[in-house]
């Protein structure tokens, strides 16, 4: 996933929201958007990457996702849960605040009234009780009085200055427009604006990953949405997503997907019978 667009179901309701658990298996690949995202942390731990930056966050904290900000989650020793706020910029903006001046702390210890919060939150979201959004948006109207109250940047703070993210957000862009086609490292560090040994050192910490595999990574998730389709085989799965030969494309499918391309032909084909 590159960059994430929330489509909201009604209008008068910008927001989603659900309970999620991690693993630490669990593939969470680097993305943004352009809403605040809260992640509320009911059981276990995690680490989440914003911005190439690493946090910790673990049971009664909340990882607060900027909007533009890139970010990945990874859960350490076992499972971790945790509440998903997803609110878009027009949430704030409803309210007067102008969302590019409403930049939060990463990592935040919950007061006791934020913790009330986001428990009446999720039971909400649980119960799905009568005027079930009209309490939900109470509840984030006050969730975000305390953010901007409580934890707000200051403007020097919150602004970034090496354009770093930026360089990454285009090369991951360039990735996604031209996967299929032959690209090297050196295509890849030109859109992105910066030499190659600084480059590949940013991209690995932005998106957990170095360059190259980011790539081959993208080329197997659609090589394999190309064979569940039904529509390919395997050598043409591997020469319309830019793999210079068969047995480089199944070297690395294996590694992102655990098994062989063909693993994935047959499943669908036994669906289909």
């Amino acid at each position: 996933m590159l960059y994430e667009k929330h489509i909201y179901q009604d209008h008068d309701f910008p927001v989603i929201l659900h309970l999620s658990r991690l693993l630490p298996d669990t593939p969470f690949y680097a993305h943004w958007h352009e809403n605040y995202e809260l992640l509320y942390i009911t059981d276990g731990e995690m680490e989440i990457w914003l911005d190439g930056c690493r946090y910790h966050a673990q049971k009664g904290e909340c990882a607060v996702v900027n909007r533009g900000v890139l970010h990945r989650l990874h859960a350490i020793n076992g499972e971790c849960r945790y509440l998903c706020i997803i609110a878009g910029p027009e949430l704030l903006l409803s309210r007067g605040v102008r969302p590019d001046n409403a930049c939060f702390y990463e990592i935040i210890q919950p007061d006791a009234q934020f913790q009330y919060l986001m428990n009446e939150i999720s039971r909400e979201n649980m119960e799905h009780g009568l005027l079930y959004k009209t309490a939900v948006m109470a509840l984030i109207d006050q969730v975000f009085v305390n953010l901007m109250r409580n934890h707000l940047k200051n403007h020097a703070e919150g602004t970034r200055e090496n354009g770093a993210d930026d360089a990454v957000k285009r090369a991951m862009r360039f990735i996604h427009a031209h996967y299929d086609e032959q690209l090297t490292l050196d295509d890849i560090c030109r859109q992105a604006g910066f030499a190659k040994n600084y480059f590949c050192r940013i991209f690995a910490e932005y998106a957990g990953q170095p360059p190259i595999r980011y790539l081959n990574q993208v080329r197997c998730e659609d090589a394999k949405r190309l064979l569940q389709s039904g529509n390919c085989n395997v050598s043409e799965a591997a020469r319309r997503c830019g793999f210079i030969s068969v047995s480089h494309f199944s070297q690395y499918y294996r590694k992102v997907n655990g098994h062989s391309p063909s693993k994935d032909m047959k499943m669908e084909i036994s669906k289909a019978d």
